[in-house]
């Protein structure tokens, strides 16, 4: 905040940025809705300021003596904050103002921060900054800047950090947290001149004020907001509005759709420590809808023969003999009112939406040893009874993903596979048992060798090397709903590291690279001994990998040449599909279709194509001919990604660039595949895919700029950028530029 008489009568130029713009531009593009309106209110007044005719500072500004209740001017105490002296004002309050103003809206919704900060928050500290400036101290300084608000803010945040961490430790001196601001105070207007003591000493009083709760009951009332939201549909008419129901924790990236447990809320029974130890292991704790009744069904359930496709971890209802993933489940249990459904291991509970844990009903693994179980005496059963929650646990929101050091094409394809139902059923239901993984367990055994023959070496173990092992991490990680802060996949970057070497170190990589080869690891960690991929009957090869059927038809003798070829994903050509789209559109015009489309780029993937004499040699010939090629798809994946081709090389000044494609390509909600495999005919729904996913990159190649995600999790679409989650609609959706489309198989059959 500064006062109105330092104000310099020339404006400063604007800066240009010189920090990644990608990252400024993803940054700016995802703030919430009154983060955006106090961002062009204070642009808007900066520019009428620089007019000459009418004063904007004088007509805005906190001047007191201009300030009654019957003499006018009461508008002042809101108009202040947007007003500032010049660029660098404005500019320097916008960059400390926006990043905690975010945080806030995010926190309490876009309704509750309009409505405090165009009244209680921004009008009580005006009021006493009047009151002692005029009344007490007889001086009439007119000040103006959002720096009264940018003190509340971090008097807010300080105090939630005194909370948690109440005291900093410098040597043997312990000081609180929450002074922080009150000291910064004191030195902003030390070491800046024309700065209002007085102002920002008001905002940190009544942040501390809120931040302690004194005055939270300023804000309005829930049931009212939901009202008004719903009346008004704010969340489907108004772009980057943060809702009640789906508003973020912090900038934390968790969008609750249930209320969620905390730890220590409730208290465990006391069981033994064999259970509470196989407790701490399962993605779920206590469920309270087991009976007597339901745990005679599912032992009577157990004594019957699995299924024949246990890879798939499915599921098996206790009433009837219908087997599915979760969602599938959901929706048989909702028509049918049964509750349970088990897997070999697993009990999967319908009301809790989740797998559930029972000391009578959940098998125990086969590798816990009762030699380690003893060592859970009495003492460590009550300190993990005390502090674990008996809620029903249930993926109850979304949760973002720390970006580990440019590691955003990783998070990206990660939030497609977690919030994938069939993956999910793999990797909570124990697919791949961690304690039973040949390769973790061989790591332990080395690292523990290692540790005997040098007990002195301060040197760590070394990171475990299983692929799958990380992505059960980061499952079990992610489903954590008790968890408000975003989730890390250290264990399975690091486990990248090892096993593809070349796309190491803290460098951005390719997304669509990084997918097929951790879609390839993920098949060497459950099916290591498999040689011939082509017969594999892996999990990951039913869920990842189809296979190509290629015709290749002499001109001369008509022989056909059949060969099948394995693909986990199938490429788009953009750039050859969007210049033919450009040149129809310039040579029809009426056409006005310039965007490709998916089903285009299909099309010409699956057409036939020519082959000179140079480019096939016919065996029945046993002489060069030319011939017809084609290619069409023969087995499908569970999950079938489409990779648009962006990237390519250009001449420029006679050596080689790399370049973009930008543009939009037209992509459905459904897809049917049927017209470009061996049986294009079939209308059976063995051929229809659902969007699941879009995985988006800004910047000029794929090794730089930033990759985010959009990811559809209970029927409503939602942007993953690392660690912020924001609720997103489905034509926000359609307009993005795709690089990696994501479907997902209806219906799991044959080839």
């Amino acid at each position: 905040m500064a006062t109105a008489a330092s104000r310099s009568p020339n404006p400063f130029p604007i800066p240009t940025a010189l920090i990644n713009p990608s990252r400024i531009r993803s940054y700016l593009m995802r703030l919430p809705l009154f983060t955006r309106f106090v961002i062009l209110l204070a642009t808007v007044f900066w520019v009428l300021e620089l007019q000459t005719v009418w004063s904007v500072i004088e007509w805005g500004s906190l001047q007191p003596s201009k300030i009654g209740l019957f003499s006018g001017g009461l508008y002042r105490l809101n108009t202040f904050a947007f007003i500032h002296l010049g660029f660098f004002h404005l500019f320097f309050n916008l960059v400390c103002l926006i990043p905690l103003l975010e945080r806030f809206e995010s926190e309490y919704g876009t309704l509750v921060t309009l409505a405090l900060f165009m009244g209680p928050l921004a009008q009580i500290p005006a009021i006493i900054y009047i009151i002692i400036n005029y009344s007490v101290l007889g001086w009439d300084t007119p000040v103006v800047g959002a720096s009264m608000w940018i003190f509340l803010l971090l008097a807010v945040e300080s105090i939630k950090t005194w909370r948690s961490n109440p005291t900093l430790s410098i040597g043997d001196i312990r000081i609180p947290t929450w002074i922080w601001p009150a000291v910064l105070c004191v030195v902003t207007s030390i070491l800046i001149s024309n700065t209002s003591f007085l102002g920002h000493a008001c905002g940190v009083l009544i942040g501390y004020a809120w931040g302690l709760g004194y005055i939270r009951f300023l804000a309005p009332p829930e049931k009212v907001l939901r009202w008004i939201e719903g009346k008004l549909n704010l969340l489907g008419r108004l772009p980057h509005y943060v809702s009640v129901d789906q508003k973020t924790y912090g900038r934390y990236g968790v969008l609750p759709t249930a209320e969620g447990g905390r730890p220590g809320d409730h208290n465990v029974p006391a069981t033994k420590p064999m259970a509470l130890v196989f407790e701490l292991c399962m993605p779920s704790v206590a469920c309270d809808h087991v009976n007597a009744t339901t745990i005679s069904k599912i032992k009577a359930s157990r004594k019957s023969p699995p299924p024949s496709h246990s890879d798939f971890v499915q599921y098996t209802c206790i009433d009837c003999p219908v087997s599915g993933s979760f969602a599938y489940l959901g929706r048989h249990f909702k028509k049918s009112q049964h509750e349970f459904a088990i897997s070999s291991v697993s009990v999967f509970c319908g009301q809790c939406n989740d797998l559930i844990y029972h000391p009578a009903i959940t098998r125990m693994p086969p590798t816990v040893k009762k030699r380690k179980l003893a060592q859970y005496h009495e003492d460590e059963e009550s300190s993990i009874a005390a502090n674990t929650s008996a809620r029903p646990c249930g993926r109850e929101g979304v949760r973002g993903l720390f970006n580990l050091g440019e590691t955003c094409y990783m998070n990206a394809v990660l939030q497609m596979m977690v919030h994938n139902p069939l993956l999910a059923s793999y990797f909570l239901g124990m697919g791949h048992p961690v304690h039973l993984c040949p390769i973790s367990r061989d790591q332990d055994k080395k690292n523990e060798s290692d540790s005997e023959d040098d007990e002195s070496s301060t040197e760590k173990p070394e990171q475990k090397t299983c692929v799958a092992c990380g992505m059960t991490d980061v499952f079990s990680d992610i489903t954590m709903a008790d968890l408000p802060g975003p989730a890390h996949a250290v264990n399975l970057l690091f486990a990248s590291w090892k096993n593809i070497p070349h796309m190491s170190g803290k460098q951005q990589q390719d997304a669509q690279e990084w997918f097929i080869k951790v879609v390839e690891k993920l098949h060497e960690a459950v099916a290591p001994e498999s040689s011939n991929r082509h017969h594999c009957d892996c999990f990951f090869h039913k869920v990842f990998y189809g296979r190509h059927n290629s015709e290749v038809t002499c001109d001369k003798c008509r022989t056909i040449s059949t060969t099948q070829e394995e693909y986990s994903f199938i490429p788009l050509d953009f750039k050859k599909q969007a210049r033919r789209k450009k040149k129809q559109s310039a040579d029809d015009v009426k056409s006005k279709a310039v965007i490709p489309s998916v089903n285009e780029c299909l099309k010409a993937y699956t057409a036939a194509e020519n082959l000179s004499p140079e480019q096939y040699t016919c065996r029945n010939c046993d002489a060069p001919r030319s011939a017809n090629k084609r290619v069409r798809i023969r087995k499908l994946p569970a999950i079938l990604c489409l990779h648009v081709k962006r990237f390519g090389m250009k001449i420029s000044n006679g050596s080689l660039m790399q370049e973009k494609y930008e543009g939009r390509i037209d992509f459905p909600l459904v897809l049917d595949i049927a017209p470009f495999t061996t049986q294009p005919k079939d209308k059976s729904q063995k051929f229809i895919y659902d969007l699941e996913c879009v995985v988006v990159h800004q910047g000029d190649h794929a090794h730089a700029g930033h990759y985010f995600a959009f990811c559809k999790e209970g029927g409503k679409w939602f942007r993953f950028d690392d660690e912020i989650v924001s609720a997103t609609t489905l034509e926000d959706v359609m307009r993005q530029e795709a690089y990696l489309l994501f479907y997902s198989l209806r219906s799991i059959g044959g080839e």
